[in-house]
């Protein structure tokens, strides 16, 4: 039983069209496959070749059978679908695939006994058999990705950068050996990110020259975009400048010879040796008097003149007889 399904290949190039034809029948030699060329021919007379061509085979095949029109591009398309408009048969269609690989498949299916619906499925299906390997031979390839080359990074922050995260921001981007700028804006000034004004859901363009750029990229990328991370140990420590005091510091302590610590009964008795007041120094009773070494005695008018104040004061109030040694 012959297919039910012929197919003609329209094409620009009857060289074209009849190659077409060659491959398929080695394929399918049982199904009907014509090539119509119309080459240099405008869009009025390809509608008539295309006519002309379908007509032809249209005698070949029974009522029931149904004809494909497979079409490479340009006036050949056109010509196509004006056949088709103008005829107006359910049973002429234009397959929609590649040229070679949708004929090739759509005469196999019919061959095998498909319907016209199953037939047109197996062009359009044919597109997606290509080969891997050529597709990378006829596309260029992907351009490398720099990964020192700027990015753009979402601010996803709740809240817009404030005094507190744009300080912590420019802690790390100061933290490497590289400068990074955020919006042409320098990372580590904390007034030039505060008068971003970034908001959440905010585009931010982020890029770094020096040493140390990709890891300074990195960290500035990753505090972005989630600023409510906690803050990474190797950034918080490794990697920030201790200020140069400090190091300076930590140096001439290096540098300086170790002294003997000290026992604690040593430490406590210097610290009650500090406490208690120094012995007084001994007496020499061959000194005279008046020297330096021996406290010269109070004088007998600087005893009694408090005395005799208190016994004028306690007359004058009249509190009783006073005492003997008052009244002397």
């Amino acid at each position: 039983m012959r297919p039910q399904t012929a197919f003609i290949i329209v094409s620009q190039s009857q060289t074209l069209a009849r190659g077409v034809c060659e491959v398929v029948a080695t394929l399918a030699p049982e199904v009907i496959v014509e090539p119509c060329g119309c080459h240099d021919e405008g869009l009025g007379t390809a509608s008539q070749i295309v006519t002309t061509q379908v007509s032809a085979v249209m005698e070949k095949m029974s009522e029931q059978g149904a004809i494909v029109l497979m079409a490479d591009f340009g006036a050949a398309r056109l010509a196509c679908q004006q056949v088709i408009t103008d005829l107006g048969e359910r049973s002429l269609r234009l397959g929609r695939g590649p040229l070679i690989e949708g004929t090739a498949a759509g005469a196999v299916a019919a061959a095998q006994g498909a319907d016209l619906a199953e037939v047109l499925r197996s062009i359009s299906a044919a597109a997606q058999f290509f080969p891997e390997e050529d597709a990378t031979d006829i596309l260029p390839p992907a351009p490398a990705v720099d990964p020192l080359a700027p990015r753009t990074v979402v601010y996803g922050g709740t809240e817009p950068l404030s005094a507190r995260p744009a300080a912590r921001l420019a802690r790390i981007a100061t933290g490497f050996d590289a400068q990074v700028t955020i919006n042409d804006v320098d990372a580590g000034s904390v007034l030039a990110l505060m008068g971003l004004k970034v908001h959440p859901g905010q585009e931010l363009r982020i890029a770094a020259e020096g040493g140390e750029s990709l890891r300074a990229l990195d960290a500035v990328e990753a505090e972005l975009s989630d600023s409510n991370a906690p803050w990474p140990e190797e950034i918080a420590t490794d990697q920030m400048k201790e200020p140069e005091a400090v190091t300076q510091l930590r140096e001439a302590a290096a540098q300086s010879p170790e002294l003997p610590q000290k026992t604690a009964a040593e430490e406590n008795n210097a610290t009650s040796e500090n406490m208690l007041p120094p012995p007084p120094a001994p007496i020499n009773p061959l000194d005279p008097v008046g020297s330096n070494k021996i406290p010269a005695a109070p004088a007998a008018s600087d005893t009694l003149a408090p005395a005799a104040e208190s016994a004028e004061l306690i007359k004058r109030i009249g509190v009783g007889p006073l005492p003997v040694s008052l009244e002397k």
